[in-house]
């Protein structure tokens, strides 16, 4: 096979992944129309700033309100740690269909 066979193989395969995404986007959009966001899937990851140290990070998943879902996972990250404060950084999600889907920090940050 030629360099350009190859090249050409790779940019067949990466127009069917995107093809296949632009697919999945357009299913979740459909989801999106009837999704209660009081009565969501949230997955919370608090990466603990100190887990060089011993400190555990988490990952969370909640099914509620996404205030719920963020107090509740820090309430677990405070627990496990042994802390009354937190020092991590935050990943906020929401499931939509079969896919975690970023929530802005402008929804979440206090």
């Amino acid at each position: 096979m030629s360099l350009k066979q190859s090249l050409r193989r790779s940019i067949i395969g990466e127009i069917s992944r995107l093809e296949k995404g632009l697919i999945e986007a357009r299913e979740d959009l459909e989801v999106l129309k009837s999704l209660n966001t009081k009565k969501a899937l949230y997955i919370i990851e608090l990466d603990s700033m100190w887990e060089k140290e011993g400190e555990q990070s988490i990952d969370f998943e909640h099914f509620g309100e996404l205030s719920d879902s963020i107090k509740k996972a820090e309430g677990r990250f405070k627990s496990v740690n042994k802390r009354q404060d937190i020092q991590a950084n935050y990943t906020v999600q929401v499931r939509i269909g079969e896919r975690n889907y970023d929530v802005p920090k402008k929804y979440w940050r206090k």
